[in-house]
């Protein structure tokens, strides 16, 4: 009896330590992928992230519409 228990109870924490791994490492996965990105705009865009600039406002503006079309899009497919 003690064994089966001890058994179902391994089990559940087994699956419980398995989805929070799982979650960390997407969480990571896509902190690494804001870098990469970011790095990315950088190198292509580098006046366009200067504070300084009156246009980078504009620039930041329409980096966030992209995004957010990109997740009304995604949420229409789901």
């Amino acid at each position: 009896m003690w064994s089966l228990l001890f058994t179902v109870i391994t089990v559940i924490l087994s699956f419980i330590l398995l989805s929070r791994v799982k979650a960390f490492v997407k969480l990571k996965r896509m902190q690494r992928l804001d870098r990469e990105i970011e790095n990315d705009l950088l190198q292509e865009f580098p006046e366009a992230f200067d504070l300084n600039k009156e246009e980078s406002g504009e620039f930041v503006d329409w980096l966030e519409e992209l995004q957010s079309e990109d997740n009304t899009t995604k949420t229409k497919k789901v």
